[in-house]
């Protein structure tokens, strides 16, 4: 374990190095089960995806996002810099080679937690100087749930094509709007011009899983222009 911190009261930032040589390559998206081998917690391997990329930043690190949500990831708090940790993987197909080859623009549908898939690839295409429209709509429930703004800014600094947009479902906050992510609001932010030429991943609770799915067929966005990650949160 490189470091661990807290990046809002129920969210942990975990970020694990080799103990020798490099860090397996990954593709943003990917996932690993991670097993802790010495730490103060059960040691049964759970999934998650990873939230850096292969970056200037992440070189040789690895950097994944857990949101409290059970036993396990409440025991996170008794882990460690420099407890031992085995990373199975990776695994998964979110960000496939012609995708991320192609200029296509990119369509990222967060919910919660769920932003970390899509994180990862904005990190890659933030560190290969990418001009690429991508359009960033990420659902929260609760304005404590709102963290990474700082490094969105920056993205949005060095991309004049990326813009992204937050919606609350649980409470109202101000300066950003409340509800969930529909058609109309896909509509009222412009993203509904992108709904036959862009890729769309989506990643978030199952409820918002299955929301967007729909949506995205009711718009008749093509089958394989669609990429979901389908963990449950």
């Amino acid at each position: 374990m490189k470091s661990i911190k807290q990046g809002t009261p129920s969210l942990w930032v975990l970020e694990f190095e080799p103990e020798n040589g490099s860090i397996k390559p990954y593709v943003p998206g990917d996932y690993f089960f991670i097993r802790f081998k010495n730490a103060d917690i059960t040691t049964e391997g759970h999934p998650f995806s990873a939230s850096s990329a292969i970056t200037s930043d992440y070189s040789n690190s690895i950097e994944f996002m857990i949101k409290e949500a059970g036993d396990w990831t409440g025991s996170l708090q008794n882990v460690n810099v420099g407890d031992i940790a085995t990373l199975e993987g990776p695994y998964g197909n979110f960000f496939p080679d012609d995708v991320q080859e192609s200029e296509d623009p990119f369509v990222l549908l967060a919910g919660g937690i769920g932003l970390t898939p899509n994180l990862s690839i904005l990190r890659h295409e933030h560190e290969k100087n990418s001009n690429r429209r991508i359009h960033l709509v990420w659902g929260l429930a609760i304005e404590e749930d709102m963290f990474m703004i700082e490094e969105l800014e920056t993205m949005k600094a060095a991309n004049p094509n990326f813009s992204y947009d937050i919606i609350f479902s649980n409470e109202e906050v101000e300066g950003f709007p409340h509800g969930f992510i529909t058609h109309e609001y896909l509509e009222e932010l412009g993203v509904s011009s992108l709904y036959q030429s862009a890729k769309f991943f989506v990643c978030g609770p199952p409820p918002m899983l299955n929301a967007s799915k729909t949506l995205l067929d009711n718009q008749n966005v093509p089958d394989n222009h669609i990429y979901l990650d389908e963990f449950g949160f």
